[in-house]
């Protein structure tokens, strides 16, 4: 990950580029349709993610310093012709931790995302959609530090099986509205996700 800048009423901040955090994921999917194409689906997963990213408690950086655990819940309806409707609803659940001595304590944050999904075979799908983020307050030594997680966002999603096994996804997103934390132009993602 690269930031470009990131400001602060203005002022630069120093960043710290690199890889992002580990996240490793399980899903179950107690109801599952016996016609995908236009039946519900439901699904439960349970993400965590660790603290392998770059890291540095001074800068804006791509790694978090700390575990988190999120649990998901989705929702996928059929509406016929390769089209569906995809829902997920999560909390992030972050550990406090120390850093330089201080107390670093982040509240529980939700995420509602909503996206119509056209599906091209059994391989490929894009998305197009909106996440919600609420909560994620963060204090430092029992002080508000005013930062918090309140974010809409616009995102379009790509994805495509390279492998039977292998998959890669990418993403662009654009903040339409941020509160308590920084604002973003335009994200650009690419991820890699192997089934066992």
């Amino acid at each position: 990950m690269n930031f470009e800048t990131a400001r602060i009423g203005g002022g630069d901040q120093p960043t710290k580029s690199g890889v992002g955090d580990l996240t490793l994921g399980f899903s179950v999917w107690p109801v599952q349709p016996s016609n995908p194409e236009t039946g519900t689906t439901l699904g439960v997963t349970a993400f965590v993610t660790a603290p392998t990213g770059q890291y540095e408690a001074a800068k804006v950086s791509a790694g978090s310093g700390t575990w988190t655990l999120t649990p998901q819940i989705g929702f996928i309806q059929g509406l016929g012709q390769g089209l569906y409707f995809d829902a997920m609803a999560d909390v992030a659940v972050t550990m406090d931790h120390t850093e330089s001595g201080q107390k670093i304590e982040r509240s529980p944050a939700t995420q509602v995302q909503a996206y119509l999904r056209k599906q091209f075979g059994q391989k490929t799908s894009v998305s197009f959609g909106l996440s919600s983020q609420r909560g994620g307050k963060i204090k430092v030594g029992g002080a508000d530090t005013g930062q918090r997680t309140e974010r809409d966002q616009i995102r379009l999603y790509a994805n495509t099986f390279v492998t039977p096994t292998v998959q890669v996804q990418g993403m662009l997103a654009k903040d339409v509205n941020s509160d308590g934390g920084f604002r973003n132009d335009v994200v650009a993602e690419l991820r890699f996700l192997k089934v066992f």
